[in-house]
């Protein structure tokens, strides 16, 4: 199963993600804030990113900016869940490497963890 990092500054959104996830046989780690996430890829590989666009301090972009996954681990898939739907943000987040650009109220976490095994993200 896969190595998965969701990162959002909710608690609740991440113990519910981490559960199901958790539940369908995928290594699970979680990351409330930005730097936490840093230092989450600095210590292990990830093959999917869930992450909050918005956040209080540090937000999505500035993951990806700083991350910069994109080069340095090409298959990591880094997939935006966001309740926003700016076309702008959207923009830019994918220019810095994002997969798919999900809207959180679309997708519950049961909804993610079929898209994963369906290989649909």
């Amino acid at each position: 199963m896969a190595n998965i990092l969701i990162v959002d500054d909710v608690p609740e959104i991440n113990l519910l993600y981490s559960k199901v996830l958790s539940k369908k046989g995928h290594n699970v780690t979680v990351a409330s804030s930005v730097l936490q996430a840093m230092m989450s890829v600095q210590r292990e590989e990830f093959d999917y990113i869930f992450l909050d666009m918005k956040m209080p301090d540090f937000g999505g972009l500035d993951f990806l900016k700083e991350a910069k996954l994109k080069d340095r681990a090409p298959q990591t898939k880094v997939v935006a869940l966001s309740n926003s739907e700016s076309p702008s943000l959207i923009k830019k987040a994918k220019a810095l490497g994002v997969t798919d650009y999900l809207i959180k109220v679309d997708f519950s976490p049961y909804g993610i963890a079929q898209l994963l095994e369906l290989g649909e993200i």
